[in-house]
């Protein structure tokens, strides 16, 4: 409906540019680009990548 999309834009315009440097606790490769992480760790599952869109939306 006309009115979901209407929600959805004004959900994008609500997404703006975030700083990385706030997200580095959640996201250890930015600390440590060298030290390779087993991938296990980073695969987000459905619960830790909502939590991430949380964050973010926290921060912008």
């Amino acid at each position: 409906s006309s009115f979901q999309k209407k929600k959805l834009r004004s959900r994008q315009k609500k997404l703006k540019p975030y700083d990385l440097s706030t997200l580095s606790e959640f996201l250890p490769e930015l600390n440590a680009p060298k030290q390779r992480a087993p991938e296990k760790e980073f695969k987000l599952n459905c619960k830790s990548r909502r939590k991430l869109l949380c964050v973010l939306q926290f921060y912008t």
